[in-house]
């Protein structure tokens, strides 16, 4: 029984810590978004955490008393709550998101920069590169192939220019390591995370709480009458069949009581009656062999008879 008080109550102030720790991190939400300690969401924050776990015994308390309906709804109350809490956090993860992803698109509109220079200085100088060629081909050009070499050198050098400016630029930053290496959406891998450890916080500590709730049959022995008019406990059957063993080990010792205490006023009235040729008296009985009156009657007749 001792076990089971510490265990029950080790897991019912584990439960109320989880709970004061959820509860503690939705307040840190609320006054983030501008509210102050003193507005009403922070109030109401605290009392739907104080509520929840006076809810969880309440209605394992009504389910125990046969209280179905009152403890359904109970229940889908707390459901309720687990759910807007869900759509809450949810909302305001999306929020994040949105202005971490204009920050990290903010921050690759250089390297876009970069890699559009890039391809367009290629196209110009593969455009350069096969006109010079091509008038070379044909001969005669004098001037032209000069002019067109030099707008080619113009572009190679473009190119390498541009090349080096990618090279130095910061390469683009991924919304989500686990997004971009899996290919699942970003939003759902930054999201379901945080969703999931607020379904977990919760309902650890609900399941705590449900463990420290301590039963009225656990706490009370109850008895009922058995058939055979002894007292049996009320739980487990092993407790009874334990009770039903003692009672009749207990039952034995008493008949090996009674088997010895009349041998042993049958003994001694044999004895008394060998040395003093008489009967002995209820006295005599008594003062020799030590036990009660009632057992010294009830057996002296027998051994007399």
């Amino acid at each position: 029984m001792s076990t089971y008080i510490t265990i029950t109550s080790v897991a019912t102030m584990v439960g109320c810590a989880l709970l004061a720790s959820s509860a503690s991190i939705n307040v840190a939400h609320v006054i983030e978004d501008g509210q102050s300690l003193q507005s009403p969401a922070v109030g109401a924050v605290i009392a739907l955490a104080v509520g929840s776990a006076v809810a969880v015994r309440a209605g394992l308390y009504a389910w125990r008393q046969k209280r179905r309906a009152v403890a359904l709804l109970t229940f889908l109350v707390l459901a309720c709550g687990e759910v807007f809490g869900l759509f809450t956090g949810a909302e305001r993860l999306l929020t994040i998101r949105e202005s971490h992803v204009q920050v990290i698109a903010a921050a690759n509109v250089t390297f876009d920069i970069a890699s559009k220079r890039v391809r367009l200085a290629e196209v110009s100088y593969h455009s350069a590169e096969a006109a010079a060629t091509n008038e070379a081909v044909r001969g005669g050009c004098r001037q032209i192939c000069k002019d067109l070499r030099e707008a080619a050198d113009k572009a190679r050098q473009r190119l390498e220019e541009a090349r080096l400016t990618l090279e130095h630029t910061a390469p683009p930053k991924s919304e989500s390591i686990i997004a971009h290496v899996t290919g699942w959406p970003a939003a759902w891998v930054e999201i379901a995370p945080a969703l999931l450890f607020s379904v977990a916080l919760n309902g650890l500590a609900f399941v705590l709480l449900a463990v420290g709730h301590t039963m009225p049959g656990h706490s009370e022995r109850r008895t009922k009458p058995s058939r055979n008019g002894k007292d049996l406990v009320r739980g487990r059957p092993g407790r009874i069949r334990l009770r039903r063993i003692t009672n009749k080990r207990a039952e034995s010792h008493a008949a090996l009581g009674q088997v010895t205490r009349a041998a042993e006023v049958t003994s001694f009235c044999k004895l008394f009656r060998d040395q003093h040729r008489r009967e002995p008296t209820f006295t005599e009985v008594r003062n020799g062999t030590n036990l009660p009156g009632s057992t010294v009657s009830k057996y002296r007749r027998a051994a007399l008879a």
